[in-house]
């Protein structure tokens, strides 16, 4: 996801493109083609990631490594989302890489 870490120091967060990811693999969630356990997965990772969004830079811009971030800014909706795409994720014999990344950061996600 491109949404942070821009190559664009004073923008280091492109809101603009995470949220136009959030949106494309919703409606690939929702389309008889596209919606498998493989799609539900991409997208909880889309959710977590996003959720941590704010997270990721402290007050002079520089991005923070999870340790540093702050867990209460984080969005709680979103995580939720995430946790649900992540149980529709888990039906089928399918594991992706998808699976695994949403796996690690739901598990971040949820860590005191």
């Amino acid at each position: 996801m491109r949404g942070y870490n821009s190559s664009n120091y004073d923008m280091l967060i492109r809101e603009d493109l995470v949220e136009e990811s959030l949106r494309l693999a919703y409606l690939l969630s929702n389309h008889p083609v596209t919606r498998s356990p493989n799609t539900f997965a991409l997208l909880a990772l889309l959710c977590f990631q996003a959720a941590r969004l704010y997270g990721r830079i402290d007050h002079q811009n520089h991005l923070l490594t999870l340790r540093h971030q702050d867990r209460s800014i984080w969005n709680r909706e979103l995580i939720g989302q995430g946790s649900l795409f992540l149980q529709q994720a888990s039906q089928g014999d399918s594991v992706s890489p998808y699976h695994i990344e949403a796996g690690i950061a739901y598990e971040h996600c949820i860590a005191p």
